[in-house]
This record gives structure tokens, C-alpha cells and sequence, in this order.
């Protein structure tokens, strides 16, 4: 009778065992890579309603200031000014995001949209990494990673 090469038991549990280490490491990568991406899109979306704030203020929309104020560690809101303050629209980072510190509030000026001095906030990942997010004197935005 012809013998038929085969693998052996030990070396089936070996090759499982080494396929294992090798997707292990790759779902790490992966987490990582979408933590990353979550954090650029959640930059992305604030430097967005900054640039609104912006844009609304230069405008003069509503005869109000506008800007963005800070709401908690994850979250913040559109907010105009006149005789009152107004919340208009409220926003949250994607999870896990969180801004680094406080940024009390961006106001931008009635009519020319400026702001008295630049700005740099820090929106940080779990796994450590950060995007900034700049904002100029003349209503620039900019978010760098």
C-alpha cells in the first residue's frame, strides 16, 4: 500500500497556533487605523461648524455674533449672540474622541467674522494620537494632524 503524505497533529496545531499570532496583530492594526479615522472625522465635522460660526458672523445672520462654545469633554454648540445667547444646534465628537482642554468659547465678531487672537484645540483618541485643529485671526480653520 502507498503511503499518502499527510500532515502530523503537532504540526496542524502549530500551523493554527502561528495563524492565530498573525491575525491577532493584523485586528490591532485595524482597530487602531479606525480609532484614527474616527478622530480625523470628528476634527473634520468641529472645523466645519467653526467655519459656519464663521461664516454666520461675517454675515451678519440674525443681526448676531456667533461662534462655538465648549460643552463638555465630548461635545459642543452653534451659538449666537444678540441680548440673549441662543444654543442652535448641539454637536458630540465620535466616540472615543474628547478635546484635549477646555476651549471656553470661539466668538467671532459681528459683520467681519474676526477673532481676537488665534486658536489651537486639540481633539485626542484613546489611543493617544491627536488632531489640531487652528483657527485664525480671520476665520481660517484648519485641522492637522
Amino acid at each position: 500500500m502507498r503511503k499518502i503524505p499527510a500532515l502530523t497533529l503537532v504540526e496542524v496545531l502549530l500551523l493554527l497556533s502561528v495563524l492565530a499570532v498573525l491575525v491577532s496583530g493584523g485586528m490591532s492594526v485595524l482597530v487602531g487605523v479606525r480609532l484614527n479615522q474616527a478622530m480625523v472625522a470628528s476634527a473634520e465635522k468641529f472645523a466645519t461648524v467653526i467655519r459656519q460660526a464663521h461664516i454666520f458672523a461675517r454675515e451678519e445672520k440674525d443681526d448676531r455674533a456667533w461662534g462655538v462654545r465648549y460643552e463638555g469633554v465630548n461635545s459642543y454648540s452653534l451659538i449666537a449672540f444678540g441680548e440673549t445667547v441662543e444654543v442652535r444646534a448641539g454637536y458630540k465628537l465620535g466616540s472615543p474622541s474628547v478635546f484635549e482642554d477646555n476651549f471656553g468659547l470661539i466668538i467671532f465678531a459681528q459683520g467681519t467674522g474676526a477673532l481676537t487672537d488665534k486658536r489651537e484645540i486639540k481633539i485626542r483618541s484613546s489611543n493617544g494620537r491627536a488632531v489640531r485643529v487652528n483657527i485664525l485671526e480671520t476665520g481660517v480653520v484648519e485641522a492637522q494632524r
